[in-house]
């Protein structure tokens, strides 16, 4: 695919790096989207007007500042809010969707990326969060042991090459 360049409304000029389909879904359908550009220097996601009224929905203006979706049999399908001339979608990723099942400590441990027990209990303040052993955590905290210094001479280059390697590691 050749790389396409999009201009967006203020001059700046971004650069595809992909396409392909993609899938939104809201509470009460699925819009699908072919030919979608993928541009990973935005720092939002863009749905043109025009793409989104071919797939035959409406726009509903609610108030000044928000507006709503409907499709022909017209059923709401998202609403939004209208900010600096954008319309802004209220669609909750699922990423944001909170889970209100107690977890495994070590798995949040794992997904907060491994912080120490003093941090981890900072962001889980109704958890109660024992000591535990993580082998992650020992393995990446290991240390370095320093060299003597004393190398002998090089009689022609490459002769002896010198690393900073970290080792040995044995992970289970």
């Amino acid at each position: 695919m050749k790389k396409q360049e999009i201009e967006l409304a203020d001059g700046s000029v971004f650069e595809s790096s992909g396409y392909g389909m993609i899938q939104l879904e809201f509470k009460n359908i699925i819009l699908t989207f072919s030919n979608t550009l993928y541009i990973p220097s935005l720092a939002m996601n863009l749905i043109s007007m025009a793409t989104f009224l071919k797939t035959h929905h409406i726009i509903k203006l609610l108030n000044t500042d928000e507006f709503k979706f409907i499709d022909q049999e017209m059923k709401q399908v998202v609403t939004g809010s209208i900010a600096s001339g954008n319309f802004n979608l209220y669609y909750p990723p699922k990423a944001l969707t909170v889970s209100t099942t107690p977890r495994n400590i070590v798995t949040l441990h794992q997904a907060a990326g491994h912080p120490s027990l003093e941090y981890l209990q900072k962001m889980f303040p109704n958890q109660h969060i024992p000591q535990s052993h993580c082998i992650t955590c020992s393995t990446c905290k290991m240390t370095k042991v320093p060299f003597s210094g004393n190398f002998p001479q090089a009689n022609r280059k490459l002769e002896f090459l010198h690393m900073d390697l970290c080792g040995p590691i044995s992970p289970p």
